[in-house]
C-alpha cells in the first residue's frame, strides 16, 4: 500500500511524452492483473488454487484479458477452470513459471470459454495416474504457445473444439497421449512441437491421437518420439463422416517402438 491518506488513488501518475494525461497511480497499477494480487505465493508449497481462480474470475468479470503468473512454482490441488471468454493465462517463460498439480487424476487447466489462451509456462503433475491431463479444452478458438508439459497422463486434450492453434510446445513423459483431439474437433493446427513419451512402454494409444471425427488436423515441423505408437486414429464407428479425416502432417518425424515413419513431405489422410 502507498503511505498516503488516500492511498494509490490520491497519488498522480503522468507518463513521459507529449500528450500524456495525468491519472491516479491506482488506475495505472490496475492495468495488469497478477495472481499475486489475490494471494498466490508461487513458492511450490502453498496451495495457490483459490488465489489463481480468483484472479481468473476477476478477469472474466471485466470481459477478459491476461492473468499473469510471475516467476515461481504455483502448486494447485485441483482443477483451475476458465469458463468465460477471452481469458488468457500468461507466465514469464516455461522455465520461469511452473504450475504443479497435485490432483493426479483430473485436469489441471480446464478451458470451456471461447477465445481463451495459454502461454509462457510449464505444467507438471506430482504423481500422474489415469485422467491427469495438463490442459483440457472444449471452448472454441483456443490458442497456446511456448509451453512445457511434463509428467502427465495426457498432455493436451482437445474435446470437440473448433479452431485450435498451438505452437512452440514440448510435451514429455506422458503415460497415454501427448496430444489428443476428439469428438468433432475441427481445424486443429499445431507447429514446432516435440512430443516425447520418455519410454517405449508409454503412449499405448498414441503420441498424437485423433478420435471420433476429427477434421482438418494439421501438424507442421516437429517430432513425436518414443512411446508405443506415434500416431493413432480411431472412431467408435468406422464409417464415412465419423472417422478422422482431412489430416495433414508436414515435416513431422515419428519415432516410436512400433512404427517409425519419417514424414518429410505432405501426407494427407482423407
Amino acid at each position: 500500500a502507498i503511505a498516503d491518506a488516500g492511498g494509490a488513488n490520491a497519488v498522480s501518475f503522468l507518463q513521459a511524452g507529449t500528450g500524456a494525461v495525468p491519472r491516479t497511480a491506482e488506475d495505472k497499477m490496475r492495468e495488469t492483473v497478477s495472481v499475486h494480487d489475490y494471494g498466490a505465493a508461487g513458492d511450490g508449497t502453498t496451495d495457490d488454487l483459490a488465489a489463481i481462480q480468483k484472479a481468473i474470475n476477476y478477469i472474466a468479470s471485466i470481459g477478459g484479458g491476461y492473468v499473469r503468473l510471475g516467476r515461481g512454482n504455483y502448486k494447485v490441488s485441483s482443477t483451475l477452470t476458465v469458463a468465460s471468454d477471452s481469458v488468457w493465462l500468461v507466465g514469464e517463460g516455461p522455465f520461469a513459471t511452473k504450475i504443479t498439480c497435485t490432483a493426479n487424476t483430473s485436469a489441471c487447466l480446464n478451458f470451456t470459454g471461447w477465445r481463451c489462451g495459454l502461454k509462457n509456462l510449464s505444467i507438471v503433475f506430482t504423481a500422474p495416474a489415469a485422467g491427469a491431463t495438463a490442459v483440457l479444452v472444449s471452448g472454441a478458438d483456443f490458442k497456446f504457445n511456448d509451453l512445457f508439459i511434463d509428467n502427465v497422463d495426457i498432455g493436451i486434450d482437445i474435446n470437440g473444439s473448433d479452431i485450435v492453434n498451438g505452437a512452440d510446445f514440448h510435451i514429455t513423459n506422458y503415460l497415454t497421449n501427448g496430444l489428443k483431439a476428439r469428438n468433432g474437433a475441427l481445424a486443429v493446427h499445431i507447429s514446432s512441437l516435440i512430443i516425447n513419451a520418455g519410454s517405449g512402454t508409454n503412449g499405448a494409444t498414441g503420441g498424437i491421437r485423433l478420435e471420433n471425427f476429427v477434421d482438418a488436423f494439421m501438424a507442421v515441423n516437429g517430432s513425436v518420439l518414443q512411446g508405443l505408437f506415434g500416431l493413432v486414429t480411431e472412431a467408435a464407428t468406422f464409417s464415412v463422416g465419423l472417422r478422422p479425416g482431412n489430416s495433414n502432417f508436414t515435416c513431422v518425424y515419428f519415432d516410436s517402438a512400433v512404427q517409425n515413419p519419417a514424414l518429410l513431405k505432405d501426407i494427407t489422410n482423407t
